[in-house]
C-alpha cells in the first residue's frame, strides 16, 4: 500500500503539470486549432492519464525506491556495522551502513492509499447511481411521434450520411435534448420542448414564419446532437469520467474534465456551423440561448447535450460570434501545431509511467521457468524480505516472496561488484596494481581512513574508493556500461557519488541473481583476469560443503538499519548456485543480518 500511494503521489504531480502544458498550448495556439483539435488535445491528455494503470511501464532517470519510498537520499555515511559474532564462512565479514536522509515516511504511502480508496468507493458509488439514473432515463423515453419532426430528422441523417437509424425519443425527466447511450445510442428530448414544437407545427398559415424558425431550430439542435454520435463523444465521456474518477482529488484533473466537456460542445457547434450559411450563425446561436433558458438537464455518464451552463455557454456564443470556416492552408497549419502539441504531451508519458503502483518492477516471466516456491519465513524470525537461489545444474530456482524479489531498489553496496570491474576494463585500475591512496579526509568508519586496494575496498566498502573510479569513468561511460550489463533499471542519477546508494539506479533480487550469474560466467566478454579479480575481493570463507563469494549492501535512516543485501554466489562439488537476499524493515535490516539469514538457508538447501 505504501508503494501505491507513493507511486499515485508522483503520477498526480506530474498530471499537474501535463495538465498546465495543455491548458497553455491550447490558449497560446487557440486561433491555429480548430475547436476540434483542441477537443482532441484534452482527449490526449485524458489517455495520457490512463498510462499509470496500463500494464506498461516506462523508465525515468528518477523511480521510487519501495524500501524506503524516496526520490533521492544523502550519500552520507553512517556508523559502522561490523558483523563480529559470525559463524562458518561469515566470521569476519564486514558490513557498513549508508545513511540515507530526506526519505519519505513509509506510513505517509499507506495512508495516502487508504484516503483514495475511501474517496474512490464515494465516487464509484456515485457513479453506478448515475448509470443508473442513465438507464432508467432510456428506459422512461418513449418516440417522437410528430410527422413534421420526424421528417426533419431523417434530413438530418442524410446530411450528415448516417446510415444508423437512431432513435428520436422523448422524456419528462429532462430540461434539454441528450444523446445517451454508448451501445445502443438514442436523441432524448425533454417532453415540454416536444409539446411546444408540436403547437408550432400544428399552427395556421398566419404563423408560417414562426414555424419556419422552429423548423430551423430543430433542424440545428438535431444536428448537434448527431455530431457527437458521429464523434463517438459519449464513449469518449465515459472513459474520461472513469479517470477523473481515479484522479478524484487532483483538481487539475477535474479542470481537464471540464476543459473537455466545454471544447466538446464547441467543436460539434463548429461541425453544424460548417454545414449551415454564414446568415444562419445567429439563428444557431439564438437557438442555443432558447435551450439555455429551459435549463440544464443533470449531467449523465455516456450522455452528450446541446445545452451547458451559462458561463459555458458564454464562451460558445462567443465562438460563433468569431467563427470563420477554416481554408485548407489554415487546416494544414492546424494540424502541424496538433501534431506539434501532441508530442510535447506525449513526453509526460514516461514520467506517469512511474505507475500507480508506485513500484519499479522487474518484467519476466517466472512462471515460464523452473521455480519453486519455498517458505524460508522461519529464517526470517518474522523479518520482511526475500530469498532467491538458482541452481545451473538442474535449472531451479527457489523464490521466497516472489512480490519482492521482482521489486526493484537500491542496490545499495552490491553495486560495487560491478563497479569495480567497470574500473578493470576501463584500465583505471588493474589487477596487479589497484591501490588508491587515502586524500586524509575524516570518515565515521576507521577502515577507511587508510590507503585501499581493490579487496580491500570490497571487503570493507569504501565508499570513496569507488567514487574515484566513477569520477574517472564519467557518468556517460557508467550509462553505457549499465546498458552493456543489462543492469536493473539501468539509470544513473545527476550525482556520481551517490546513484547507486539512492533511488537512482534500481535492481530487484532476481536480477541480481541473473546478473552475478553472468558475472560467474563472464558472459560479458571481459577479461578474465578482471572478472577473476572481483572474485577473489568478494571471498567470505568456508563453509560446510561450499565456498562463499558475495557482498553485502545496508542503507540506514536516521540512525537505523532499513534495508539489507547479501549477493553472491556459493560454490559446491556439484557446481556453483547463486543468490540474492534482501531485508526490509524500521530497523535491524542490515547487510550482515541478511548475510546470516543466508547463510542458514544455504545450510538448508545446499545439504
Amino acid at each position: 500500500m505504501q508503494n501505491f500511494g507513493c507511486g499515485f503521489l508522483v503520477s498526480n504531480l506530474t498530471a499537474v503539470l501535463l495538465v498546465g502544458a495543455a491548458a497553455l498550448a491550447s490558449g497560446v495556439w487557440k486561433r491555429s486549432l480548430t475547436a476540434r483539435m483542441r477537443y482532441g488535445l484534452w482527449m490526449a491528455v485524458f489517455m495520457i492519464l490512463t498510462v499509470p494503470f496500463l500494464p506498461v511501464r516506462f523508465e525515468i532517470p528518477v523511480s521510487v525506491s519501495p524500501a524506503s519510498c524516496a526520490s533521492d537520499a544523502a550519500a552520507a555515511f553512517g556508523a559502522e556495522a561490523l558483523d563480529g559474532n559470525g559463524t562458518g564462512a561469515l566470521r569476519g565479514l564486514h558490513d557498513f551502513a549508508v545513511e540515507m536522509r530526506g526519505d519519505i515516511p513509509r506510513w505517509i504511502g499507506t495512508a495516502v492509499f487508504i484516503a483514495w480508496g475511501i474517496g474512490l468507493a464515494v465516487c464509484l458509488v456515485m457513479f453506478i447511481k448515475n448509470m443508473r439514473f442513465g438507464r432508467e432515463l432510456r428506459q422512461s423515453a418513449v418516440p417522437v411521434e410528430n410527422r413534421e419532426m420526424l421528417e426533419i430528422y431523417d434530413h438530418c441523417l442524410r446530411e450528415l450520411g448516417i446510415r444508423r437509424k437512431i432513435p428520436l425519443l422523448e422524456t419528462a425527466y429532462l430540461k434539454s435534448p441528450v444523446i445517451i447511450g454508448v451501445l445502443r445510442p438514442g436523441i432524448c428530448l425533454p417532453l415540454r420542448l416536444v409539446r411546444i414544437m408540436n403547437a408550432d407545427f400544428a399552427s395556421g398559415t398566419d404563423e408560417e414564419a414562426r414555424s419556419g424558425c422552429r423548423q430551423k431550430a430543430v433542424r440545428y439542435m438535431l444536428l448537434h446532437e448527431l455530431q457527437h454520435y458521429r464523434h463517438r463523444d459519449n464513449l469518449v465521456n465515459l472513459l474520461a469520467e472513469i479517470i477523473r474518477m481515479i484522479y478524484w482529488f487532483n483538481p487539475a484533473v477535474r479542470y481537464a474534465a471540464t476543459r473537455l466537456r466545454t471544447e466538446r460542445e464547441t467543436a460539434c457547434d463548429e461541425a453544424v456551423l460548417n454545414m449551415l450559411e454564414k446568415e444562419e450563425y445567429s439563428e444557431y446561436a439564438g437557438t442555443l440561448l432558447d435551450l439555455a433558458s429551459l435549463g440544464s438537464s443533470r449531467r449523465t455518464l455516456a450522455a452528450a447535450g446541446i445545452s451547458s451552463g451559462m458561463k459555458e455557454m458564454k464562451t460558445r456564443i462567443c465562438n460563433i460570434a468569431g467563427f470563420r470556416k477554416s481554408t485548407g492552408k489554415q487546416k494544414a497549419a492546424g494540424i502541424a501545431v496538433f501534431c506539434m502539441v501532441t508530442i510535447l504531451l506525449g513526453a509526460f508519458i514516461p514520467f506517469l509511467g512511474v505507475r500507480a503502483g508506485g513500484e519499479n518492477r522487474y518484467e519476466t516471466d517466472i512462471s515460464a521457468q523452473s521455480v519453486t516456491q519455498v517458505d524460508l519465513s522461519a529464517y526470517f524470525g518474522g523479518e520482511e524480505g526475500c530469498f532467491v537461489l538458482y541452481k545451473p545444474g538442474n535449472g531451479q530456482w527457489s523464490v521466497y516472496n516472489e512480490e519482492t524479489a521482482l521489486t526493484r531498489i537500491s542496490p545499495l553496496s552490491t553495486w560495487k561488484i560491478y563497479d569495480a570491474l567497470l574500473g578493470l576494463e576501463d584500465g583505471i585500475i588493474t589487477p596487479e596494481n589497484s591501490d588508491q591512496k587515502w586524500d586524509g579526509t575524516g570518515y565515521p568508519i576507521a577502515a577507511w581512513e587508510e590507503d585501499q586496494d581493490l579487496a580491500g575496498a570490497i571487503q570493507n566498502s569504501v565508499n570513496w574508493y569507488f567514487q574515484n573510479l566513477d569520477q574517472s569513468v564519467g557518468g556517460e561511460r557508467i550509462e553505457t556500461y549499465l546498458e552493456q550489463i543489462g543492469y536493473g533499471n539501468q539509470h544513473v542519477g545527476a550525482d556520481l557519488e551517490s546513484y547507486w546508494l539512492d533511488s537512482s539506479l534500481a535492481i530487484s533480487p532476481m536480477e541480481q541473481v541473473e546478473m552475478i550469474r553472468k558475472f560467474y560466467d563472464n558472459t560479458f566478454g571481459f577479461a578474465e583476469d578482471n572478472v577473476r579479480a572481483v572474485k577473489q575481493a568478494m571471498y567470505v570463507g568456508e563453509s560446510d560443503g561450499y565456498s562463499l563469494y558475495g557482498k553485502t549492501g545496508t542503507g540506514a535512516k536516521d540512525g537505523n538499519n532499513v534495508c539489507g543485501w547479501f549477493v553472491g554466489y556459493a560454490e559446491t562439488e556439484d557446481g556453483p548456485c547463486f543468490f540474492a537476499s534482501l531485508l526490509q524493515g524500521e530497523s535491524g535490516a542490515s547487510g550482515a543480518r541478511a548475510a546470516q539469514i543466508t547463510e542458514a538457508i544455504l545450510g538448508a538447501l545446499l545439504m
